[in-house]
Protein backbone atom coordinates (compact mmCIF):
# COMPACT_ATOMS: atom_id res chain seq x y z
CA UNK A 1 0.00 0.00 0.00
CA UNK A 2 1.81 3.49 -0.97
CA UNK A 3 2.02 6.26 1.73
CA UNK A 4 -1.10 8.47 1.43
CA UNK A 5 -3.20 6.46 -1.19
CA UNK A 6 -4.87 3.22 -1.09
CA UNK A 7 -4.13 -0.12 -2.58
CA UNK A 8 -7.51 0.66 -5.20
CA UNK A 9 -6.02 4.06 -5.89
CA UNK A 10 -2.71 3.06 -6.74
CA UNK A 11 -4.06 0.13 -9.52
CA UNK A 12 -6.43 2.33 -10.52
CA UNK A 13 -3.78 4.69 -11.58
CA UNK A 14 -1.49 2.42 -13.31
CA UNK A 15 -4.64 1.32 -15.48
CA UNK A 16 -5.55 4.58 -16.51
CA UNK A 17 -1.88 5.74 -17.57
CA UNK A 18 -1.68 2.08 -19.13
CA UNK A 19 -4.37 2.71 -21.14
CA UNK A 20 -4.07 6.63 -22.04
CA UNK A 21 -0.83 5.13 -23.29
CA UNK A 22 -2.53 2.46 -25.87
CA UNK A 23 -5.27 4.72 -26.85
CA UNK A 24 -2.64 7.29 -28.14
CA UNK A 25 -1.05 5.00 -29.69
CA UNK A 26 -4.25 3.65 -31.53
CA UNK A 27 -4.45 7.07 -32.48
CA UNK A 28 -1.10 7.51 -33.77
CA UNK A 29 -1.42 4.32 -35.67
CA UNK A 30 -4.74 4.91 -37.09
CA UNK A 31 -3.68 8.12 -38.36
CA UNK A 32 -0.23 6.89 -39.52
CA UNK A 33 -2.29 4.14 -41.75
CA UNK A 34 -5.23 7.07 -42.94
CA UNK A 35 -2.03 9.30 -44.05
CA UNK A 36 0.17 6.08 -46.06
CA UNK A 37 -3.47 5.40 -47.79
CA UNK A 38 -3.96 8.41 -49.27
CA UNK A 39 0.17 9.02 -49.92
CA UNK A 40 -0.30 5.50 -51.86
CA UNK A 41 -3.47 6.81 -53.55
CA UNK A 42 -1.68 9.42 -54.98
CA UNK A 43 1.01 7.11 -57.04
CA UNK A 44 -1.48 4.28 -57.58
CA UNK A 45 -4.42 6.16 -59.07
CA UNK A 46 -6.61 3.37 -59.61
CA UNK A 47 -6.64 2.23 -56.08
CA UNK A 48 -9.84 3.31 -53.50
CA UNK A 49 -9.29 3.68 -49.70
CA UNK A 50 -11.87 1.62 -47.92
CA UNK A 51 -11.93 2.64 -44.38
CA UNK A 52 -15.15 1.62 -42.06
CA UNK A 53 -16.06 3.95 -39.26
CA UNK A 54 -16.18 0.13 -37.53
CA UNK A 55 -12.67 -1.01 -38.28
CA UNK A 56 -11.46 2.80 -36.87
CA UNK A 57 -13.81 2.08 -33.51
CA UNK A 58 -12.64 -1.53 -32.96
CA UNK A 59 -8.80 -0.70 -33.64
CA UNK A 60 -9.47 1.62 -30.50
CA UNK A 61 -10.85 -1.02 -28.86
CA UNK A 62 -8.43 -3.33 -29.25
CA UNK A 63 -6.09 -0.66 -27.95
CA UNK A 64 -8.26 0.40 -24.69
CA UNK A 65 -8.20 -3.47 -24.15
CA UNK A 66 -4.89 -4.17 -24.72
CA UNK A 67 -3.94 -1.82 -22.16
CA UNK A 68 -5.77 -2.72 -19.69
CA UNK A 69 -4.85 -6.58 -19.95
CA UNK A 70 -1.08 -5.43 -20.11
CA UNK A 71 -1.34 -3.14 -17.35
CA UNK A 72 -3.07 -5.08 -14.42
CA UNK A 73 -0.28 -7.20 -13.75
CA UNK A 74 2.00 -3.81 -13.35
CA UNK A 75 -0.64 -1.86 -11.80
CA UNK A 76 -1.64 -4.79 -9.02
CA UNK A 77 2.22 -5.59 -8.17
CA UNK A 78 2.67 -1.64 -7.70
CA UNK A 79 -0.44 -1.87 -5.39
CA UNK A 80 0.85 -4.52 -3.44
CA UNK A 81 4.38 -2.86 -2.80
CA UNK A 82 4.83 -2.22 0.57
CA UNK A 83 6.23 1.95 0.32
CA UNK A 84 9.31 0.97 2.85
CA UNK A 85 10.44 -1.50 0.04
CA UNK A 86 9.65 0.76 -2.91
CA UNK A 87 11.93 3.34 -1.27
CA UNK A 88 14.50 0.67 -0.20
CA UNK A 89 15.18 -0.07 -3.94
CA UNK A 90 15.67 3.32 -5.26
Amino acid sequence: MAVGARASDVLQQFLIEAVLVCLVGGALGVTLSLMIAFVLQLFLPGWEIGFSPLALLTAFLCSTLTGVLFGWLPARNAARLDPVDALARE
